[in-house]
């Protein structure tokens, strides 16, 4: 089934001015139609089907209410919240969240205590959801406010050009001359490290940063925002880390057409940890500068491999991430 890119209580008619905005944030058929049935007289809607999907435009949709399915592949609904809630602007944004009925018990009132301000239980009735959007509102006191795009434009957009660009990556226009010499310079291969051991972390830049563009992530549950923000080429990512492991970020990055592209090789510890894809690049913990040096190579020398034009420059990465000129 082909998922809706949004849903607005009346197709095909411009959507009505000064509604509250709700994102909706999965991808079942079920909660699709109720929440759009919800939505039908007070409040228009916008749609992500994942939860790395929900990062990528929450600066295009800027949501008055997220609705999160708490069941969805590799990212769940609890993670894309805290992932959301890193970003200040949206930190505040009351959510709805889906659970099924054998979640209910456990994961109900952890949710609660992380933020989520409503739980119900699955499946949803668009009754049920109407009375959640009114009372999370009443309580939170939203109101309308301007927004940079509207539903009908939103829709526009996608439908026309695909994936978006987040907000903070877009700037003013370049000259005709800087895109005829970056369309002519060679872009740099780009290479993510993932590890919540910061001394395996900066000993593989280390090993790295002559030869590529390397950028270093300790906390794995910043990592689904910055893949989409910084675009590697290439990651490294551990296998056993708290909350977001390495299987799951490549889960992720397999249901995201931007990313799936990307090759990745699974740092792993000698004995024990998840399963591994089978044929999937791995290298065991510890190794040595040669072993990753050669592994980086190797991948960058198969048929197929190509290297990504980036909507970020690596001086821009550095400058976010904190970094001096003088590291890496």
């Amino acid at each position: 089934m082909t998922p809706l890119t949004t849903v607005t209580a009346e197709a095909g008619g411009p959507p009505p001015a000064g509604r509250i905005r709700v994102m909706l944030v999965g991808d079942d058929p079920g909660v699709v139609q109720a929440v759009a049935e919800a939505a039908r007289e007070q409040f228009e809607v916008v749609h992500a089907v994942n939860g790395l999907e929900a990062l990528e435009r929450l600066d295009r949709y800027e949501p008055d209410v997220i609705v999160a399915d708490a069941e969805m592949p590799a990212l769940s609904g609890a993670d894309t919240i805290r992932a959301i809630r890193k970003d200040a602007r949206f930190a505040g944004v009351p959510v709805v969240s889906l659970v099924a009925s054998h979640d209910a018990k456990s994961s109900g009132p952890a949710s609660l205590s992380e933020g989520l301000d409503i739980v119900l239980v699955k499946p949803v009735t668009a009754a049920n959801l109407l009375r959640a959007f009114q009372d999370i509102t009443a309580r939170a006191k939203i109101q309308p406010s301007p927004k940079q795009y509207s539903v009908d434009e939103i829709r526009h957009y996608y439908r026309k050009f695909g994936p978006v660009a987040r907000a903070e990556d877009s700037g003013v226009m370049p000259t005709l001359t800087e895109q005829l010499l970056a369309a002519a310079a060679e872009p740099r291969i780009r290479v993510l490290v993932v590890d919540d051991d910061p001394g395996v972390v900066a000993a593989t830049r280390a090993a790295l940063e002559r030869d590529y563009e390397t950028i270093g992530v300790v906390d794995p549950e910043t990592v689904p925002d910055k893949l989409i923000a910084y675009q590697p080429d290439i990651l490294l990512v551990d296998t056993v880390m708290p909350r977001l492991g390495g299987v799951q970020i490549s889960q992720l990055m397999r249901v995201n057409r931007r990313l799936r592209g990307a090759r990745i090789v699974f740092l792993t510890p000698q004995e024990g940890g998840p399963a591994i894809p089978a044929g999937a690049d791995v290298l065991c913990k510890p190794f040595t500068e040669e072993q990753v040096q050669r592994k980086v190579l190797e991948i960058t020398r198969r048929p197929g491999f190509s290297r990504t034009r980036k909507r970020v420059a690596y001086a821009e990465v550095r400058r976010r991430e904190g970094e001096t000129p003088d590291r890496y």
